[in-house]
């Protein structure tokens, strides 16, 4: 079953996007080149400001992993053979978990964001980046 592997890899995205958002976001605010209130609004320059800034981000983090040859697979051709059976392992339960804990936080963010806890918000982002990353470390290292 390549649902576990699959709901790591969402999880991974949404997860980094959020936590670059949310650097931008703190970054912006506390420059004061955006007002804080511009982060409820959907329409504003300041909301412009943080899609366009966090978009540059993700894409220069995303040319930097490409350039350094960070998150190539040691495999030539990964194993994508659906007809194979996988049974239910511990992992598997530890990654829905995590995938179920990603989601929920992910709602929470939005609802502290709305409320300007930005602060209160940021360690929860990078503990929970830091657990799916080292969960999707720790995959690669056992099937390599």
């Amino acid at each position: 079953m390549k649902l576990f592997p699959a709901m790591l890899i969402s999880i991974t995205g949404v997860v980094s996007y959020i936590a670059i958002q949310q650097l931008v976001i703190i970054t912006l605010t506390y420059t004061n080149l955006i007002d804080a209130v511009a982060v409820r609004q959907t329409s504003t320059i300041g909301t412009y400001t943080i899609q366009i800034v966090s978009d540059l981000s993700a894409y220069l983090i995303c040319f930097l992993i490409y350039k350094f040859q960070l998150g190539t697979s040691k495999f030539i051709r990964p194993p994508h053979d659906f007809l194979i059976k996988e049974k239910f392992k511990r992992r598997n339960a530890i990654i829905a978990l995590v995938t179920l804990m990603a989601a929920i936080f992910i709602f929470f963010s939005f609802y502290m964001l709305m409320h300007l806890r930005i602060l209160l918000l940021m360690p929860l982002i990078l503990i929970s980046f830091g657990l799916v990353i080292y969960l999707a470390y720790r995959r690669e290292v056992r099937t390599g």
